[in-house]
């Protein structure tokens, strides 16, 4: 069963880069530092942001080796 706050955590446990695609259409690329209840910490060209849950469409790994 695939749970959200799993998948999130794993990426922030590994450090992975990610790219965010945000629902007004912008693309972030960069780490998730931390992942809260509504909001997670995301970490973007030498700056944290707090990027709401709600305002993101989708998150995808940089790199999968399938």
């Amino acid at each position: 069963m695939f749970n959200e706050s799993t998948y999130l955590q794993e990426l922030v446990d590994n450090q992975e880069k990610v790219l965010l695609y945000l629902m007004n259409g912008f693309q972030l690329r960069g780490k998730i530092l931390n992942v809260g209840q509504e909001a997670i910490l995301f970490y973007c060209e030498g700056t944290e942001q707090l990027i709401f849950k709600h305002a993101i469409s989708t998150v995808k790994r940089m790199s999968m080796n399938i």
